[in-house]
C-alpha cells in the first residue's frame, strides 16, 4: 500500500479531472425537457447515484460542452455541501450527459484505481476529516477542483481493492436489510399505540 492523490490516480486521457461550465456556458435558457442530463448536487448520492429529477440539455448544445461529459465507470464528486467529500459512480443509465458547476467529474485510471473502491475512499470519515482542512466557506462549505485534485487516496494492489470493495458492498447491504426492518418495526409500533389510544378513548381497552 502507499498514498497518491486524485490527480496522480486520473486516467490518462485529457480532461481526466473537470468540473462542470460555469457562466454563460450553461444558463437557464440552455435547459430542456429531454435530452443529455445535467449531473446536479443532488444526483450525488453517498455511494449511489441519485437520479431524482432530472435537468436536460439539447443534443447541440450537449456536443459544444463535451469537455464537462461523463462516462459510465466515471465518478462523480459533490463540491458543495454540509458533507464534503460526497462521491458516487455514473451507471450505465445515466450518460449522455455533463456535470454542472459545483461537480467534479473524475476518470481514474483502471490499472491503478479501481472506482468502485476510489468511491469508497472519498465517502470515507478519514478522508473527509483530512479535507476539512481544504474546504472554503461557512455558510456554504465548498471545495474547488485545485483541492479535489489533491485529495489523498491509498492505494492497495488492485485484486486487494476490488476484495475491499466487495466487502464494504456486503456491509453497506446489511446495514440496509436492517434499516429496513427497523423502519418497518417503527411502522408497526406507531400503528399498535394508535390503536391502543383508539380502544382506551372508547372504553374498551379492558
Amino acid at each position: 500500500w502507499c498514498w497518491s492523490t486524485v490527480a496522480q490516480c486520473s486516467s490518462f486521457k485529457s480532461n481526466a479531472i473537470t468540473d462542470g461550465p460555469f457562466g454563460s456556458k450553461l444558463k437557464t435558457e440552455h435547459y430542456s425537457e429531454n435530452g443529455p442530463k445535467v449531473i446536479r448536487l443532488n444526483n450525488i448520492g453517498e455511494g449511489e447515484y441519485k437520479d431524482g429529477k432530472s435537468a436536460h440539455i439539447s443534443l447541440s448544445h450537449y456536443q459544444t460542452l463535451m469537455k464537462h461529459s461523463v462516462n459510465v465507470g466515471d465518478i462523480v464528486v459533490a463540491m458543495l455541501g454540509e458533507t464534503l467529500p460526497r462521491a458516487c459512480i455514473v451507471s450505465k443509465d445515466v450518460p449522455p450527459a455533463i456535470v454542472k458547476a459545483d461537480c467534479a467529474r473524475f476518470s481514474t485510471c483502471r490499472e491503478l484505481l479501481s472506482p468502485r473502491f476510489a468511491v469508497s475512499v472519498l465517502n470515507a470519515w478519514s478522508t473527509r476529516k483530512r479535507a476539512s482542512g481544504l474546504i472554503a466557506g461557512v455558510g456554504r462549505p465548498r471545495l474547488n477542483l485545485t483541492k479535489v485534485r489533491q485529495l489523498a487516496v491509498p492505494l492497495a494492489p488492485i485484486d486487494e481493492q476490488q476484495e475491499v470493495a466487495k466487502e464494504v458492498d456486503r456491509v453497506f447491504t446489511i446495514i440496509e436489510k436492517s434499516e429496513q426492518v427497523i423502519e418497518a418495526n417503527l411502522t408497526r409500533s406507531d400503528r399498535l399505540r394508535q390503536s391502543i389510544l383508539k380502544r382506551a378513548f372508547e372504553g374498551s381497552l379492558f
